[in-house]
């Protein structure tokens, strides 16, 4: 029986073998640190990796950052806001991430995976090290609530030219 990791929805399920899922966090320190600290693993798989991840329409706002129960994480929550027609560029986590959406139509994109489409309150899980980007595809302002467990002093996101 072969391992899969999910992605999902409220109305669809996504399977995928292992071989699809991001390197180990060990091993990704390790080349953070092999890569002047700069790089993820991601950016030597997937392209180059950009210090400003930000995008025209979008606006990001940090609604929480505690310190975890679990030693050496924290809790992040933050709300992003899309204007009509934007979007926000191709990207990576260092940690799983849990979307609600708050309103509108968004529509998440990822390497090699079907596109998945939320409206008013579905939810969507997004594996740590997942590729991916996310567009306002409705005729008004879009909003996701985006929650992680992220290790303390990692960068939440990290943005890649195609």
């Amino acid at each position: 029986m072969s391992q899969t990791q999910i992605i999902s929805d409220t109305k669809n399920k996504f399977e995928f073998p292992l071989h699809f899922l991001p390197i180990p966090t060990a091993t990704m320190k390790l080349m953070e640190m092999t890569a002047s600290g700069s790089l993820i693993t991601m950016a030597l798989l997937c392209g180059t990796a950009t210090a400003d991840c930000q995008a025209p329409g979008v606006q990001r706002i940090d609604l929480q950052n505690h310190t975890s129960s679990i030693p050496g994480y924290r809790a992040i929550q933050n709300r992003v806001d899309f204007k009509q027609g934007a979007s926000f560029p191709r990207h990576v986590h260092p940690a799983d991430e849990i979307v609600y959406s708050l309103g509108g139509v968004l529509q998440y994109n990822f390497d090699d995976k079907p596109s998945v489409t939320l409206t008013t309150g579905g939810v969507l899980f997004i594996p740590a090290g997942t590729a991916h980007s996310v567009k306002n595809i409705g005729h008004g302002m879009a909003s996701e609530l985006g929650t992680y467990i992220v290790e303390t002093g990692a960068k939440l996101l990290n943005c890649y030219g195609n």
